[in-house]
């Protein structure tokens, strides 16, 4: 995902420049505030860690939601109780049953250990270097603009 003030190919951070919420990478998170991370949903694998570690990624395995659901009845515990003691609103709980809820990894970590199943894997084969060479992408961005504005008054 490019970056959407200088155009580099590795926005990974959700930031608030100037009310506006853009999509950026590491270098131009200073510009705003910050309020998450990019996720981008993979088919079948959902990455935890970002892309630019040498370590393995940890992925959450696709049907977390099954797996969560038949543990939690298997230890016959309500959806309520079982809310309650991962300090999550139900409403979530039910969500991330259904699959239709990024389980935050540390989430997973806390639901494996008071289940006792594994939610999470270690992919050796996602490991991503980061990209030293800035493509440019078709057409203009904020930082481009914001650069030729610079030269333009010096």
């Amino acid at each position: 995902m490019l970056c959407e003030l200088c155009g580099k190919p590795d926005a990974v951070v959700e930031c608030v420049v100037e009310g506006i919420s853009m999509k950026v990478c590491v270098q131009c998170k200073k510009f705003g505030r910050v309020v998450g991370r990019v996720r981008e949903k993979l088919p079948e694998l959902v990455p935890k860690k970002s892309v630019f570690d040498d370590a393995p990624a940890e992925l959450i395995v696709i049907d977390y939601g099954k797996r969560i659901k038949n543990a939690r009845e298997r230890s016959n515990k309500t959806q309520d109780e079982f809310a309650q003691m991962i300090n999550e609103k139900v409403s979530l709980l039910r969500k991330m049953e259904a699959g239709q809820f990024e389980l935050p990894l540390e989430t997973a970590r806390k639901m494996e250990r008071l289940l006792r199943i594994q939610l999470v894997e270690k992919d050796e084969s996602s490991k991503v270097k980061m990209l030293h060479e800035h493509k440019k992408s078709e057409g203009f961005t904020i930082g481009d603009i914001i650069k030729l504005k610079g030269k333009k008054n010096a």
